[in-house]
Protein backbone atom coordinates (compact mmCIF):
# COMPACT_ATOMS: atom_id res chain seq x y z
CA UNK A 1 0.00 0.00 0.00
CA UNK A 2 2.94 2.73 0.86
CA UNK A 3 4.33 1.60 -2.55
CA UNK A 4 0.74 2.46 -4.15
CA UNK A 5 0.67 5.79 -2.39
CA UNK A 6 4.41 6.94 -2.75
CA UNK A 7 4.04 5.97 -6.69
CA UNK A 8 0.70 8.04 -6.81
CA UNK A 9 2.15 11.20 -5.15
CA UNK A 10 5.35 11.87 -6.31
CA UNK A 11 3.22 11.73 -9.67
CA UNK A 12 1.18 14.19 -8.37
CA UNK A 13 4.30 16.34 -7.19
CA UNK A 14 5.57 16.01 -10.41
CA UNK A 15 2.71 17.66 -12.38
CA UNK A 16 2.01 20.14 -9.55
CA UNK A 17 5.71 21.12 -9.98
CA UNK A 18 5.60 21.81 -13.83
CA UNK A 19 2.06 23.36 -13.40
CA UNK A 20 3.68 25.61 -11.10
CA UNK A 21 6.50 26.92 -13.85
CA UNK A 22 3.81 28.24 -15.80
CA UNK A 23 3.01 31.89 -16.49
CA UNK A 24 -0.38 32.61 -14.90
CA UNK A 25 -0.75 35.92 -16.26
CA UNK A 26 -3.42 36.30 -19.23
CA UNK A 27 -1.74 36.88 -22.92
CA UNK A 28 -2.08 40.59 -23.50
CA UNK A 29 0.42 41.71 -26.58
CA UNK A 30 -0.77 45.08 -28.45
CA UNK A 31 -0.50 43.68 -32.22
CA UNK A 32 0.27 46.92 -34.54
CA UNK A 33 0.69 46.95 -38.07
CA UNK A 34 4.93 45.74 -38.13
CA UNK A 35 6.42 48.20 -40.22
CA UNK A 36 9.99 46.59 -39.74
CA UNK A 37 11.31 44.30 -42.94
CA UNK A 38 10.72 40.53 -42.27
CA UNK A 39 13.16 37.69 -44.19
CA UNK A 40 11.67 34.20 -43.73
CA UNK A 41 14.15 31.72 -43.35
CA UNK A 42 14.03 28.20 -44.17
CA UNK A 43 16.40 24.94 -44.92
CA UNK A 44 14.28 22.68 -47.44
CA UNK A 45 15.33 19.35 -48.56
CA UNK A 46 12.71 16.69 -50.62
CA UNK A 47 9.80 18.58 -49.28
CA UNK A 48 7.97 19.04 -53.12
CA UNK A 49 4.63 17.91 -51.31
CA UNK A 50 4.91 20.64 -48.53
CA UNK A 51 6.49 23.31 -49.84
CA UNK A 52 3.28 25.02 -51.92
CA UNK A 53 1.74 25.01 -48.64
CA UNK A 54 4.21 26.47 -46.48
CA UNK A 55 4.30 29.53 -48.90
CA UNK A 56 0.47 29.91 -48.98
CA UNK A 57 0.16 30.36 -45.23
CA UNK A 58 3.11 32.26 -45.52
CA UNK A 59 1.72 34.36 -48.04
CA UNK A 60 -1.68 34.93 -46.07
CA UNK A 61 -0.17 36.62 -43.19
CA UNK A 62 -1.64 39.54 -41.68
CA UNK A 63 -0.13 42.45 -39.79
CA UNK A 64 3.11 43.17 -42.06
CA UNK A 65 3.36 46.53 -44.06
CA UNK A 66 6.26 44.77 -46.24
CA UNK A 67 6.31 42.06 -48.25
CA UNK A 68 8.11 39.03 -47.01
CA UNK A 69 11.95 38.10 -48.24
CA UNK A 70 11.89 34.39 -48.42
CA UNK A 71 14.62 32.79 -48.57
CA UNK A 72 14.80 29.57 -49.68
CA UNK A 73 17.83 27.25 -49.22
CA UNK A 74 17.85 23.77 -50.51
CA UNK A 75 19.65 20.72 -48.77
CA UNK A 76 20.62 18.77 -52.35
CA UNK A 77 16.96 18.12 -52.62
CA UNK A 78 16.72 14.86 -55.18
CA UNK A 79 12.90 15.49 -55.56
CA UNK A 80 11.25 18.52 -56.97
CA UNK A 81 11.12 20.76 -54.25
CA UNK A 82 12.82 24.13 -55.77
CA UNK A 83 10.38 24.02 -59.06
CA UNK A 84 7.23 23.46 -57.12
CA UNK A 85 8.47 26.07 -55.07
CA UNK A 86 8.92 28.88 -57.38
CA UNK A 87 6.01 27.82 -59.32
CA UNK A 88 4.10 28.42 -56.54
CA UNK A 89 5.65 31.80 -55.35
CA UNK A 90 5.29 33.12 -58.37
CA UNK A 91 1.63 33.07 -57.88
CA UNK A 92 1.67 34.57 -54.90
CA UNK A 93 1.74 38.65 -54.67
CA UNK A 94 3.27 39.44 -51.19
CA UNK A 95 6.27 37.02 -50.83
CA UNK A 96 9.91 37.78 -52.85
CA UNK A 97 11.59 34.91 -52.88
CA UNK A 98 15.49 34.05 -53.46
CA UNK A 99 16.76 30.57 -53.64
CA UNK A 100 19.83 29.33 -52.59
CA UNK A 101 21.53 25.86 -53.43
CA UNK A 102 24.60 25.68 -51.89
CA UNK A 103 26.74 22.42 -52.99
CA UNK A 104 27.68 21.04 -49.20
CA UNK A 105 24.99 19.44 -47.56
CA UNK A 106 23.04 19.91 -44.43
CA UNK A 107 20.56 21.40 -42.52
CA UNK A 108 22.88 23.58 -40.71
CA UNK A 109 25.29 24.55 -43.25
CA UNK A 110 22.08 25.33 -45.42
CA UNK A 111 21.11 27.84 -42.68
CA UNK A 112 24.89 29.37 -42.01
CA UNK A 113 24.08 29.86 -46.17
CA UNK A 114 20.82 31.95 -46.02
CA UNK A 115 22.10 33.93 -43.28
CA UNK A 116 24.36 35.39 -45.35
CA UNK A 117 21.68 36.78 -47.60
CA UNK A 118 19.91 38.45 -44.76
CA UNK A 119 19.24 42.33 -43.96
CA UNK A 120 15.87 42.26 -42.43
CA UNK A 121 15.60 43.55 -39.10
CA UNK A 122 12.95 40.54 -38.18
CA UNK A 123 14.30 37.18 -39.19
CA UNK A 124 11.90 34.71 -38.85
CA UNK A 125 12.26 30.49 -39.01
CA UNK A 126 10.64 27.74 -39.59
CA UNK A 127 10.30 24.37 -41.81
CA UNK A 128 9.06 23.69 -44.82
CA UNK A 129 6.37 20.85 -43.76
CA UNK A 130 4.44 23.41 -41.43
CA UNK A 131 1.88 26.16 -42.23
CA UNK A 132 2.17 29.56 -40.56
CA UNK A 133 -0.67 30.99 -39.12
CA UNK A 134 -2.11 34.20 -40.23
CA UNK A 135 -1.19 36.31 -37.22
CA UNK A 136 1.92 34.17 -36.37
CA UNK A 137 4.86 36.34 -37.44
CA UNK A 138 3.14 39.56 -36.05
CA UNK A 139 2.40 37.84 -32.84
CA UNK A 140 5.96 37.04 -32.57
CA UNK A 141 7.14 40.29 -33.46
CA UNK A 142 5.02 42.33 -31.01
CA UNK A 143 6.33 39.79 -28.46
CA UNK A 144 9.59 40.33 -29.21
CA UNK A 145 8.76 43.86 -28.90
CA UNK A 146 6.60 43.70 -25.89
CA UNK A 147 9.55 41.73 -23.51
CA UNK A 148 12.39 43.68 -24.97
CA UNK A 149 14.31 40.09 -26.10
CA UNK A 150 16.04 39.31 -29.35
CA UNK A 151 14.65 36.08 -29.68
CA UNK A 152 11.35 34.39 -29.32
CA UNK A 153 9.79 30.86 -29.53
CA UNK A 154 6.83 29.83 -30.80
CA UNK A 155 4.30 26.82 -30.25
CA UNK A 156 4.12 23.82 -32.87
CA UNK A 157 0.85 22.23 -33.46
CA UNK A 158 0.18 18.63 -34.79
CA UNK A 159 -2.75 17.58 -36.86
CA UNK A 160 -3.65 14.31 -38.73
CA UNK A 161 -6.77 12.17 -38.57
CA UNK A 162 -5.38 8.65 -37.25
CA UNK A 163 -5.38 6.84 -34.28
CA UNK A 164 -1.72 7.44 -34.17
CA UNK A 165 -1.53 11.00 -35.27
CA UNK A 166 -3.73 11.91 -32.03
CA UNK A 167 -1.60 9.95 -29.76
CA UNK A 168 1.03 11.80 -31.01
CA UNK A 169 -0.60 15.07 -30.79
CA UNK A 170 -1.73 14.64 -27.22
CA UNK A 171 2.23 13.86 -26.52
CA UNK A 172 3.32 17.10 -28.59
CA UNK A 173 0.98 19.38 -26.57
CA UNK A 174 2.32 17.87 -23.12
CA UNK A 175 5.72 18.69 -24.92
CA UNK A 176 4.94 22.24 -25.17
CA UNK A 177 3.42 22.46 -21.61
CA UNK A 178 6.70 21.28 -20.03
CA UNK A 179 8.91 23.16 -22.48
CA UNK A 180 7.28 26.55 -21.50
CA UNK A 181 7.46 25.39 -17.63
CA UNK A 182 10.81 24.80 -18.06
CA UNK A 183 12.07 27.74 -20.12
CA UNK A 184 10.15 30.15 -17.30
CA UNK A 185 13.06 28.76 -15.05
CA UNK A 186 16.08 29.32 -17.56
CA UNK A 187 16.18 26.03 -18.93
CA UNK A 188 15.25 26.43 -23.15
CA UNK A 189 16.05 22.94 -23.66
CA UNK A 190 12.60 22.20 -25.50
CA UNK A 191 12.04 25.14 -27.78
CA UNK A 192 11.31 24.41 -31.07
CA UNK A 193 13.22 26.02 -34.42
CA UNK A 194 10.47 25.09 -36.75
CA UNK A 195 8.69 28.51 -35.28
CA UNK A 196 11.49 30.39 -34.23
CA UNK A 197 12.12 34.51 -34.55
CA UNK A 198 15.34 36.60 -34.02
CA UNK A 199 16.33 40.00 -34.08
CA UNK A 200 18.95 41.11 -36.94
CA UNK A 201 20.82 42.23 -33.78
CA UNK A 202 21.76 38.67 -32.50
CA UNK A 203 22.51 36.49 -36.04
CA UNK A 204 25.61 35.94 -35.48
CA UNK A 205 25.36 34.11 -31.72
CA UNK A 206 22.78 32.06 -33.48
CA UNK A 207 25.07 31.25 -36.75
CA UNK A 208 27.77 30.45 -33.90
CA UNK A 209 25.61 28.25 -32.56
CA UNK A 210 25.26 26.57 -35.70
CA UNK A 211 29.25 25.51 -35.28
CA UNK A 212 28.53 22.70 -33.63
CA UNK A 213 28.72 18.93 -34.78
CA UNK A 214 25.26 17.84 -33.43
CA UNK A 215 22.83 16.56 -36.03
CA UNK A 216 20.27 18.48 -34.81
CA UNK A 217 19.73 21.10 -31.96
CA UNK A 218 19.92 24.26 -33.85
CA UNK A 219 17.33 26.10 -32.11
CA UNK A 220 18.33 24.40 -28.22
CA UNK A 221 21.79 25.30 -28.67
CA UNK A 222 21.14 29.16 -29.19
CA UNK A 223 18.12 29.61 -26.84
CA UNK A 224 20.77 28.25 -24.21
CA UNK A 225 23.58 30.58 -25.81
CA UNK A 226 20.79 33.06 -25.28
CA UNK A 227 20.99 35.46 -22.28
CA UNK A 228 17.71 35.36 -19.99
CA UNK A 229 16.45 38.50 -20.72
CA UNK A 230 16.96 38.12 -24.72
CA UNK A 231 14.48 35.16 -25.26
CA UNK A 232 10.74 34.71 -24.65
CA UNK A 233 8.33 32.26 -25.39
CA UNK A 234 5.09 32.84 -26.94
CA UNK A 235 2.71 30.69 -25.73
CA UNK A 236 -0.64 31.26 -28.06
CA UNK A 237 -2.51 30.07 -30.65
CA UNK A 238 -2.29 33.14 -32.73
CA UNK A 239 1.29 32.73 -32.78
CA UNK A 240 1.54 29.01 -33.53
CA UNK A 241 2.34 26.98 -36.89
CA UNK A 242 0.90 23.68 -37.60
CA UNK A 243 2.35 20.81 -39.06
CA UNK A 244 1.68 17.50 -40.09
CA UNK A 245 1.55 14.24 -37.42
CA UNK A 246 4.20 11.13 -38.97
CA UNK A 247 2.94 9.11 -40.65
CA UNK A 248 3.95 6.13 -39.14
CA UNK A 249 5.82 4.82 -35.84
CA UNK A 250 9.01 4.46 -37.60
CA UNK A 251 9.06 8.15 -38.81
CA UNK A 252 8.11 8.90 -35.51
CA UNK A 253 10.81 6.92 -33.68
CA UNK A 254 13.36 8.65 -36.06
CA UNK A 255 12.55 12.21 -35.22
CA UNK A 256 12.55 11.22 -31.45
CA UNK A 257 15.83 10.01 -31.76
CA UNK A 258 16.69 12.67 -34.24
CA UNK A 259 15.90 14.88 -31.10
CA UNK A 260 17.51 12.96 -28.63
CA UNK A 261 21.04 13.52 -29.98
CA UNK A 262 20.25 17.32 -29.13
CA UNK A 263 18.89 15.85 -25.16
CA UNK A 264 22.07 15.01 -24.40
CA UNK A 265 24.14 18.30 -24.34
CA UNK A 266 21.28 20.21 -22.83
CA UNK A 267 23.19 20.70 -19.41
CA UNK A 268 22.70 19.60 -15.78
CA UNK A 269 19.43 20.60 -15.17
CA UNK A 270 18.07 19.64 -18.46
CA UNK A 271 19.31 16.23 -17.33
CA UNK A 272 18.03 16.28 -13.76
CA UNK A 273 14.84 16.65 -15.16
CA UNK A 274 14.76 13.56 -17.45
CA UNK A 275 16.38 11.66 -14.67
CA UNK A 276 13.23 12.72 -12.62
CA UNK A 277 10.87 11.27 -15.45
CA UNK A 278 12.95 8.64 -15.76
CA UNK A 279 12.69 7.38 -12.14
CA UNK A 280 9.07 7.94 -12.29
CA UNK A 281 8.60 5.81 -15.11
CA UNK A 282 10.38 2.90 -13.70
CA UNK A 283 8.72 3.28 -9.97
CA UNK A 284 5.33 3.08 -12.07
CA UNK A 285 6.40 0.08 -13.68
CA UNK A 286 7.67 -1.45 -11.18
CA UNK A 287 4.80 -0.40 -8.77
CA UNK A 288 2.45 -1.86 -11.22
CA UNK A 289 3.90 -5.03 -11.83
CA UNK A 290 4.38 -5.56 -8.00
CA UNK A 291 0.72 -5.46 -7.85
CA UNK A 292 0.04 -8.07 -11.15
CA UNK A 293 2.64 -10.33 -8.98
CA UNK A 294 0.38 -10.51 -6.03
CA UNK A 295 -2.94 -10.42 -8.13
CA UNK A 296 -4.61 -7.08 -6.67
CA UNK A 297 -6.39 -6.62 -9.86
CA UNK A 298 -8.76 -3.80 -7.98
CA UNK A 299 -5.70 -2.06 -6.81
CA UNK A 300 -4.22 -2.37 -9.85
CA UNK A 301 -7.26 -0.74 -11.54
CA UNK A 302 -7.79 1.53 -9.18
CA UNK A 303 -4.00 3.15 -9.16
CA UNK A 304 -3.72 3.30 -13.22
CA UNK A 305 -7.18 5.12 -12.94
CA UNK A 306 -6.30 7.51 -10.21
CA UNK A 307 -2.66 7.98 -11.93
CA UNK A 308 -4.59 9.22 -15.13
CA UNK A 309 -7.30 11.32 -13.65
CA UNK A 310 -3.93 13.48 -12.56
CA UNK A 311 -2.91 13.55 -15.54
CA UNK A 312 -6.25 14.16 -17.12
CA UNK A 313 -7.24 17.27 -14.48
CA UNK A 314 -3.76 18.59 -15.42
CA UNK A 315 -3.91 18.46 -19.38
CA UNK A 316 -7.14 19.62 -19.78
CA UNK A 317 -5.62 22.89 -17.95
CA UNK A 318 -2.62 23.16 -19.77
CA UNK A 319 -4.02 22.29 -23.40
CA UNK A 320 -7.33 24.83 -23.09
CA UNK A 321 -4.28 27.48 -23.00
CA UNK A 322 -3.54 26.56 -27.06
CA UNK A 323 -7.00 26.34 -27.50
CA UNK A 324 -7.19 22.26 -27.37
CA UNK A 325 -8.94 19.96 -25.96
CA UNK A 326 -7.90 16.45 -24.85
CA UNK A 327 -9.48 13.77 -26.84
CA UNK A 328 -9.89 10.24 -23.95
CA UNK A 329 -9.04 8.22 -26.53
CA UNK A 330 -5.72 9.40 -26.58
CA UNK A 331 -4.92 10.29 -23.41
CA UNK A 332 -5.88 6.66 -21.75
CA UNK A 333 -3.47 5.10 -24.55
CA UNK A 334 -0.48 7.72 -24.13
CA UNK A 335 -1.42 7.32 -20.39
CA UNK A 336 -0.94 3.33 -20.55
CA UNK A 337 2.43 3.90 -23.18
CA UNK A 338 4.36 6.46 -21.98
CA UNK A 339 6.32 5.02 -19.13
CA UNK A 340 7.45 2.10 -21.51
CA UNK A 341 8.16 4.65 -24.26
CA UNK A 342 10.23 6.76 -21.48
CA UNK A 343 12.32 3.59 -20.72
CA UNK A 344 12.76 3.01 -24.20
CA UNK A 345 14.10 6.13 -25.32
CA UNK A 346 16.31 6.22 -22.49
CA UNK A 347 18.07 2.81 -23.57
CA UNK A 348 18.86 4.38 -27.01
CA UNK A 349 20.38 7.23 -25.65
CA UNK A 350 22.51 4.70 -24.21
CA UNK A 351 23.18 2.42 -27.26
CA UNK A 352 22.94 5.61 -29.35
CA UNK A 353 21.46 3.27 -32.61
CA UNK A 354 21.00 5.15 -36.22
CA UNK A 355 18.69 6.52 -37.72
CA UNK A 356 17.17 7.83 -41.16
CA UNK A 357 16.42 11.36 -41.53
CA UNK A 358 15.76 13.05 -44.89
CA UNK A 359 17.10 10.22 -46.68
CA UNK A 360 20.27 10.37 -44.71
CA UNK A 361 22.07 7.91 -41.99
CA UNK A 362 22.56 9.37 -38.83
CA UNK A 363 23.62 8.65 -35.40
CA UNK A 364 22.52 9.55 -32.15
Amino acid sequence: MILILLALFLWFLFFIWISYGLDKRPVDVEQNEIEQTVSVLVAVRNEQQNIAQLLKSLNGSIGLEQNLNVILVDDSSSDETVRTAKEAASEMSRLEMTVLEPSVQGKKHALKVGLEQVSSEWIYLTDADCEVGPTTIQRMIATCQSSGSKAVFGPVLIKGNTLFAGIERHEHLNNQVVSQSLFSRGIPVMVNGANMLLHHSVLDLFGESLKNENVSGDDVFFATALPAEDRAQCYSKDAAVITKANPSWSSHWNQRLRWLSKQQKQGTRAAMFSATLFCLSVLHLYTLGWMFLQEMWIWSILYLGIRFLVELSHHTIWFARLNERVDLRHAILLSLIYPIYVLVMASASLVKPTFIWKGRTQRV
